[in-house]
């Protein structure tokens, strides 16, 4: 064969080389991932993201980050195809909507009321969620504390509403301020403030161990404060958007213990990790604000 022939087929080899690889890793195709400003702030979607890329070379997964509320409202406007969310009220809306096509509960932690170390409320030592809000709102009327709110109809938000309802308070006043922001945020202006907050127990932890504030948690535990994240696809949504989304539903139990192991905490849990169902939790969650 000659030297002519040798470099032709060379370069049919490449070319067809190119091509294959072009329709299996589809260079460029992006994903638009909207998500809780909670789930962000752990670091948790970042580290998922470097993983899903070092998979599928030219694939670009984007996230926006924003509250619960606002992802799954962007959502519905087309600009997101995949959204991560926490506040069942909120997703079982849009659900019924059309807006989330599929979905899975993916994993779970905690809310945890965290506060100044003196604690002047005293919510330490309450036996409920709920009363540890009463003390904090006594404690607000007689100007001995004050209650940070995010005010951003985020999945942190919702459940913080749902606990004073619970309580029987509406709250307002001095000694309830809205931050309007997403929870690092929320946790910094607590911090400074002297205030008590409702937080996810991972932006919390990650905050607390960065030295970024000195705020102590003070109640925790209870399926009261359960937080169950869920993943969905949103209609019309591309091939990108359900790979990605594949890749997490099938890798999950993989992804939380490779980032709790990065964390050195258990920052979040397996949904099989649940004693109990789950889904039901979920569903009755779902149902409190209808």
């Amino acid at each position: 064969m000659t030297l002519y022939r040798w470099i032709l087929v060379l370069a049919t080899v490449l070319l067809l080389a190119a091509s294959i690889y072009t329709w299996i890793y589809r260079p460029g195709s992006e994903v638009v991932v909207v998500t809780t400003t909670s789930l962000y702030a752990t670091g948790f979607l970042d580290m998922a993201r470097e993983a899903y890329e070092s998979i599928y070379p030219g694939s670009i997964v984007k996230i926006v980050s924003l509250g619960s509320g606002a992802a799954l409202e962007a959502a519905s406007r087309g600009d997101g195809e995949v959204v991560f969310a926490h506040a069942p009220s909120l997703e079982k809306q849009y659900i019924e909507r059309g807006v989330l096509r599929e979905g899975r509960i993916i994993m779970y932690n905690y809310f945890v009321i965290v506060g100044p170390p003196d604690d002047p409320a005293n919510i330490s030592g309450a036996e409920t969620p709920i009363e540890a809000f009463r003390r904090i709102y006594q404690a607000g009327l007689e100007g001995r504390a004050i209650f940070i709110s995010r005010g951003d109809n985020s999945g942190t938000h919702v459940k913080e509403l749902e606990l004073w309802r619970l309580a029987g308070i509406e709250p307002s006043g001095d000694w309830y301020i809205e931050s309007g922001s997403g929870m690092g945020q929320t946790l910094l202006i607590a911090d400074e403030m002297g205030g008590y907050t409702l937080s996810d127990i991972g932006t919390y932890v990650i905050y607390r161990s960065e030295g970024r504030i000195a705020l102590e948690k003070l109640y925790e535990g209870g399926d009261e404060l359960i937080n169950i994240y869920s993943i969905y696809l949103v209609e019309g949504a591309g091939d990108e958007a359900r790979r990605f989304y594949s890749y997490i539903v099938e890798n999950i139990d993989m992804l939380i213990d490779l980032f709790n192991q990065e964390a050195g905490t258990k920052i979040f849990y397996k949904a099989s990790e649940y004693d109990g169902s789950l889904r039901d939790t979920w569903e009755t969650l779902a149902g409190d604000a209808d």
